[in-house]
């Protein structure tokens, strides 16, 4: 029986940043529920902290998983460890998109 082939660090690096992404913005969702929308908390109160932190968290995730994306694609040897975590980071990609499309319009409406 043959062993599996262990996975390189970038792969587990494009992995991780791609958790990262979609923990953080589950996360600001979470707390985006459990928050009152008024207009102060919107514009100068914790939901603006809250979203400035999730961009930043979100720009340290996209730069991770990038630079681990190209890294394993230019590996010599091509395997599954690239479609992964081309999946993983596509699937954390989509949920940070929809996430931040859902809440635009919530957070506007704030009286």
């Amino acid at each position: 029986m043959t062993s599996p082939s262990p996975k390189p660090l970038s792969f587990k690096v494009a992995l991780g940043g791609a958790i990262w992404l979609g923990l953080t913005w589950l996360a600001y969702a979470l707390f985006l529920v459990n928050t009152p929308l008024t207009l102060q908390s919107v514009q100068a109160g914790p939901i603006t902290m809250a979203g400035g932190a999730v961009m930043a968290c979100t720009a340290m995730a996209l730069l991770l998983m990038g630079a681990a994306l190209i890294k394993l694609a230019l590996l010599k040897r091509r395997d599954a460890s690239l479609v992964m975590a081309v999946i993983w980071s596509m699937g954390a990609l989509s949920l940070a998109f929809s996430i931040y499309m859902l809440t635009r319009p919530l957070l506007a409406s704030a009286i």
